[in-house]
């Protein structure tokens, strides 16, 4: 915004109206309360050296004045909102949360450690593959899980794979780790989904009303009876007791797999689910993941830049599995354009992420040996 005063308020007002609000606000008063923020922080930056006046973000004050205020003023009438625009108690408490938040969140931000950088290549280009194909994904009709069961695994497959890039980055390695533990059970179920016939996509659709019903989310009482009679009768013809029921709920859909029985299989994710989906290579690094996820002391002392690097490494196998799903399944259902488009992008980007799959394999070898 300029800095000439006789364009201050000019200036923000316009950079409201951008802001496409849900109503409108009482401008003077947003602006007394940001000439008063900007002015604290101006001045607190002239008592401390690790923040310059000059790089103050004008901008996210404004996205934080305007948050406070349509948080406070939401359910208002205009005459109550007019009120609290003059009452000097909610004027300061405005003041004081946005000048202590601007300054704790985006100047002495927690800082947990530097992480792998956002620019770091094999990062960057995960990051630009994941939102493309995420803003595919947008597009495409969703939670309608009869028809559109392999979009919605699918899309949160991929939101769970951004989510890691995230906490990489963010220096937060053995949170990403534990949710990669969450990808890979998104992963073998949609593996399987993607592998066998509608007998099994409907058994999954089945097992999720089970759950609703075994959660108390069914509409009535008849309907939750119902359900838990129909499950107890399939239970029965598995020759399940009643102290297998949650298994069953859980794990019970893989039971319309041909080849699933209980005499090789069982209702647990090790020997059903990651067993039928064909990925128990990849049991030992679940089995460490789901250690993090239950705070055992890898949580607390393994090595960040270990544990950050068998993720990656692990994100990278994962986004090429359901990376292939996804090319199968839904390129032959999206228009010529959007198609062309995915094909450019595909030819540029993927073969770079095999590549740079290859090194960090061979850094991650390397670093191991180095340990030794």
């Amino acid at each position: 915004m300029e800095r000439n005063p006789t364009n201050r308020f000019s200036e923000f007002s316009k950079f409201l109206d951008e802001l496409k609000l849900p109503y409108p606000p009482n401008k003077e008063f947003l602006y007394e309360v940001y000439e008063t923020v900007l002015y604290t922080i101006e001045e607190f930056a002239t008592i401390h050296e690790q923040i310059e006046a000059k790089l103050v973000n004008k901008s996210a004050i404004v996205f934080y004045i305007v948050s406070e205020y349509y948080y406070y003023t939401a359910g208002k009438s205009e005459e109550e909102i007019k009120q609290m625009s003059e009452n000097e108690n909610f004027i300061s408490l405005m003041i004081s949360n946005i000048a202590d938040k601007y300054l704790t969140n985006n100047h002495f931000d927690y800082q947990k450690g530097l992480g792998m950088s956002i620019y770091y290549p094999p990062i960057s280009s995960l990051t630009l593959y994941l939102n493309f194909i995420l803003g595919m994904l947008k597009r495409f009709p969703k939670y309608n899980p009869q028809t559109t069961l392999m979009r919605d695994v699918m899309a949160k497959a991929f939101s769970l794979a951004k989510s890691i890039v995230d906490l990489l980055t963010g220096g937060f390695e053995t949170e990403a780790f534990s949710t990669w533990r969450t990808l890979h059970e998104t992963e073998c179920v949609l593996a399987i989904l993607n592998k066998y016939d509608e007998d099994v996509y409907n058994s999954y659709l089945r097992h999720i009303k089970y759950g609703v019903a075994y959660r108390s989310g069914l509409s009535t009482k008849e309907k939750t009876d119902e359900i838990f009679v129909e499950i107890k009768q399939k239970m029965k013809d598995e020759k399940l007791k009643s102290k297998d029921m949650k298994r069953f709920i859980e794990y019970g859909w893989l039971f319309a797999i041909p080849e699933f029985n209980l005499k090789t299989h069982k209702l647990n994710f090790r020997d059903g689910l990651q067993k039928s989906a064909g990925l128990s290579e990849y049991h030992r690094f679940y089995e460490m993941s789901s250690e993090v996820a239950h705070s055992s002391p890898i949580l607390i002392y393994a090595l960040p830049s270990y544990i950050g690097d068998i993720t990656l490494l692990s994100l990278f196998e994962t986004f090429f599995r359901i990376e292939a799903i996804f090319t199968s399944f839904f390129i032959e259902r999206i228009g010529e354009e959007e198609e062309r488009a995915y094909a450019i992008m595909r030819n540029i980007h993927y073969s770079q992420l095999r590549e740079m799959y290859k090194n960090e394999k061979r850094r991650f070898l390397a670093k191991q040996q180095n340990r030794q």
